[in-house]
């Protein structure tokens, strides 16, 4: 499955808390906490099974003062980081209120 074009989505699993614009997630079965910064806070938010990957680096590349290379090359490592943690899953279909 090609990851850009993939739909993002948070892990159900998860719990988490948003204070002074840093995300605070928790993955109870892995006992381990992650906190993110302010860009990540915003991929994370995003992560809602309604957008690809593709449509949340268009977003972040709006949003955001950096060369758009490079913030498509940290959005993936991030994605990639997440989905390794099992805090992101991806899936081929829209996770949205539509079909989920």
């Amino acid at each position: 499955m090609e990851l850009l074009k993939s739909y993002l989505f948070k892990n159900p699993d998860t719990a988490a808390r948003t204070i002074e614009s840093e995300a605070v997630i928790v993955l109870p079965e892995k006992s381990k906490v992650h906190v993110l910064n302010p860009v990540g806070t915003r991929i994370w938010d995003m992560a809602n099974g309604e957008l690809q990957v593709d449509q949340i680096i268009d977003r972040i590349q709006d949003e955001f003062e950096e060369e758009p290379d490079q913030i498509k090359n940290d959005t993936l490592e991030f994605i990639n980081s997440m989905i390794s943690a099992e805090l992101f899953m991806i899936n081929s279909e829209s996770q949205g209120p539509a079909n989920g």
